[in-house]
């Protein structure tokens, strides 16, 4: 509060074993924090912690935006899959490598003015050019611009 910041919010990134890990504890952490300084970061895939909801990442995504795109500041841009092993076990990949729903991602996001949409968690040079590639190609199919980093 001190230092009252313009430009600059803090966040606290979904993860699916924390607070916030869904729509419900993020709006409940909002209303608690109540203050205009206090964003939010989205990171789906980090939400998607169910087969249930791997198959269903567009329509998590589509409200998780419906509910807080005035409070949205970043997004990470990840994919997921499921390991055909006895339990459920969901691993991140490349995106495009995955079941992720792109296009219901940066639709959502190009709403948003300004919005970064950043890859991460990946291993090689190689592999963020492909992540890249394969967002650039969702956007562009869709009609959506987005710029470069700066």
């Amino acid at each position: 509060d001190a230092v009252n910041p313009v430009r600059t919010v803090y966040s606290l990134e979904p993860m699916g074993w924390m607070v916030p890990y869904d729509v419900a504890t993020m709006r409940r952490l909002i209303d608690k924090v109540d203050r205009p300084g206090f964003g939010v970061h989205v990171d789906m895939c980090n939400m998607t912690a169910s087969p249930i909801l791997a198959y269903t990442t567009g329509a998590s995504t589509r409200a998780f935006f419906g509910a807080f795109a005035s409070h949205i500041r970043s997004v990470h841009a990840k994919d997921i899959s499921l390991r055909p092993d006895l339990t459920a076990h969901i691993d991140e990949v490349v995106p495009g490598e995955g079941l992720f729903d792109y296009e219901a991602l940066l639709t959502e996001a190009a709403k948003i003015p300004d919005l970064p949409v950043m890859c991460e968690h990946l291993r090689t040079s190689e592999e963020y050019d492909r992540a890249v590639a394969h967002i650039r190609s969702v956007a562009g199919r869709l009609g959506l611009t987005f710029d470069r980093a700066r």
